[in-house]
């Protein structure tokens, strides 16, 4: 469909190696014959996406009645950023993978659309989080999507998005102090919800065992992990 490619190359990303094809705006990265990931490497323009999405916005605001066509075309925005975002991660570009999450999450929060989906800001702060170990800039914006997902009543299954916003604000410690105890908050809230999560567990363990952080007393921990075996006496990891 898109002819032949420019140029044929090999890559190793994530420790997987993958026969690239060159195209003029995209490259195609193939394993085992098939087709496994792409990536765009010339765009029509600068910010499009944002423009079509202020332009739907306008859209309803001129024209209400056109509701149903906006949503269309708001959904089209988003399943296209979100796909954008999935091979963002194949390809190991987990910032920009994060902001085009980020991005389908702004489309579904036009008037025209709404219900927007908070998993969409979940999946771009957990790959800021993981972005943050190369670019520490990265934290700052993970903590802010975590939080606005945090904020819309989101939670995972298993309560991992208070460990990643822990890494978020552990990752800014050294810009400002009061990082740590945002850290330690974000792991106390937590355990609370989710006491089998022993990502949260080994974190205030982290925490509360570095001389370096000063967090508060140890025994507060261990009042906490105590309340938390009242609720769940079975709890093996608990009791470790």
């Amino acid at each position: 469909a898109v002819g032949d490619a420019l140029s044929m190359q090999q890559e190793t990303l994530n420790g997987t190696q993958f026969d690239v094809l060159v195209y003029p705006y995209f490259k195609a990265y193939v394993r085992d014959g098939k087709l496994a990931a792409w990536w765009q490497t010339r765009e029509v323009g600068d910010n499009l996406i944002d423009e079509a999405i202020a332009a739907y916005a306008k859209a309803y605001e001129l024209d209400p009645k056109s509701a149903t066509k906006i949503k269309d075309g708001l959904k089209q925005i988003s399943d296209f950023c979100s796909q954008v975002g999935n091979t963002g991660i194949d390809t190991g570009n987990y910032a920009d993978a994060a902001d085009a999450y980020a991005l389908a999450f702004e489309a579904q929060s036009s008037p025209a659309h709404g219900n927007p989906e908070p998993a969409l800001l979940y999946y771009a702060g957990y790959l800021r989080t993981v972005d943050g170990a190369a670019n520490p800039a990265s934290f700052v914006i993970g903590a802010d999507y975590l939080n606005k997902a945090l904020e819309l009543g989101y939670n995972d299954e298993e309560g991992n998005i208070y460990y990643y916003l822990f890494h978020c604000y552990y990752g800014q410690k050294d810009a400002d102090k009061a990082n740590v105890l945002k850290a330690k908050d974000a792991l106390v809230a937590g355990i609370k919800k989710f006491p089998k999560n022993e990502r949260i567990l080994d974190g205030l363990v982290q925490l509360y065992t570095n001389p370096e952080d000063s967090v508060g007393d140890p025994a507060d921990l261990v009042a906490l992990i105590d309340a938390a075996i009242e609720s769940n006496p079975e709890n093996v990891d608990l009791w470790f």
